[in-house]
């Protein structure tokens, strides 16, 4: 369970709390997880998303595919679905790459796609 800092825009301030359930069973990980996010600037509107992945690892590497659902922060029956898939692969013990790439399943040519190399503490 999380609850992201508070975040102030146009003189309102907005909030965001999460929570994920996982499952492990040897070197499968079931996710489900939602978000909720109020915004301040449009009152009691909010956005919820819903996510539900599958991560497998393999050594130094790690893939999940996932799916998900969104709705909009203006019309909360506005609903739309996403796919995706995240690679991981730690390059040592403490830096690792990760590259996550996903679509919008009703609009194809609405996707993203996100590169990042990470460091641990």
């Amino acid at each position: 369970i999380k609850s992201y800092l508070p975040t102030y825009y146009n003189d309102k301030t907005d909030y965001a709390f999460y929570i994920q359930g996982s499952y492990f069973y040897k070197n499968l990980t079931f996710d489900l997880s939602e978000k909720h996010k109020i915004y301040g600037e449009s009152g009691t509107n909010a956005k919820d998303t819903i996510t539900f992945d599958v991560g497998f690892t393999f050594d130094n590497f790690f893939v999940s595919p996932y799916i998900y659902t969104e709705n909009s922060q203006y019309d909360s029956s506005n609903w739309s679905n996403y796919a995706g898939i995240t690679f991981y692969y730690n390059l040592t013990k403490k830096t690792g790459f990760t590259l996550d790439m996903s679509t919008n399943l009703e609009e194809t040519s609405e996707y993203t796609i996100l590169g990042s190399l990470d460091y641990s503490f």
